[in-house]
């Protein structure tokens, strides 16, 4: 298919914007792909090619507003605007990217609750479009952070940080960057690749900074995992406390009324 008023605004726009705003809030699909890109995907690669740093709220726009970062064409079977961020170095993108994972679709959804004279099956289809990317244009992988990018591999997104970082293609500081980003957006630092290795395993010689990184998500985890432990036994505990007073309630009840 040609390219959509969105893609074009996207990428040929000076001030893209203000265009891909109205576009959006009239109803254009953040998700909507050509053969070539999606909007998100798009925008993403005009930042990191480009410079063109207006294009860093246009991510945060498109992704609040339901695009898929982990949405790969079909057609092209490209990276996800997730993968290719993390695999180009961009920082500022992955950073973008993650930062509004926690947003994403909110604006979608106030333009749905907000329609006037629009039928509720019209806009649940309209919901699972902006959620599902678009119908036949693009393939959705796992909307998961921790998800495997590399079949042959089984490699998670931190694996591939790593492994950039081991083999010199990015800096120590930019993988540490992209790292705390990924973290902070959900990516777990214990899912192992197909050969069952971490991700500061998956390289030798992986910079100290790095490993610390990792080190410290896994021990924040456990701290968390043991905290929601206790809550839990401390819960249980209460539940039976109360169902022993209740008990012991009933049993006084049944003991006044037999005199």
């Amino acid at each position: 298919t040609g390219a959509s008023p969105l893609l074009v605004a996207v990428k040929e726009c000076v001030n893209p914007l203000e265009m891909v705003k109205m576009l959006v809030q009239e109803g254009a699909n953040p998700d909507e792909a050509s053969m070539e890109d999606t909007p998100l995907l798009a925008a993403c690669k005009a930042h990191h090619y480009q410079g063109r740093a207006q294009h860093l709220q246009v991510i945060k726009f498109l992704v609040f507003y339901g695009a898929n970062p982990f949405a790969v064409h079909r057609s092209t079977r490209g990276s996800s605007p997730m993968e290719f961020a993390v695999k180009n170095s961009a920082v500022a993108v992955v950073q973008t990217l993650c930062a509004g994972l926690s947003e994403r679709g909110k604006g979608r959804k106030r333009i749905e609750s907000a329609a006037e004279g629009e039928q509720q099956e019209e806009g649940e289809q309209e919901e699972n479009q902006s959620q599902d990317g678009g119908g036949d244009s693009v393939q959705q992988k796992s909307n998961s952070i921790s998800q495997v990018v590399e079949a042959n591999t089984g490699n998670t997104l931190l694996h591939v940080v790593v492994q950039m970082v081991g083999r010199k293609t990015t800096s120590t500081d930019e993988g540490v960057s992209m790292l705390n980003a990924l973290i902070s957006a959900g990516a777990d630092s214990n899912v192992p690749n197909t050969a069952g290795h971490l991700p500061e395993m998956v390289v030798k010689n992986v910079p100290k900074k790095i490993v610390s990184v990792l080190q410290e998500h896994r021990r924040q985890a456990e701290i968390k995992a043991a905290q929601e432990a206790e809550r839990q036994r401390e819960a249980k505990e209460a539940a039976k406390a109360e169902r022993e007073r209740e008990r012991k309630r009933q049993q006084k009840q049944r003991k006044e009324a037999r005199k």
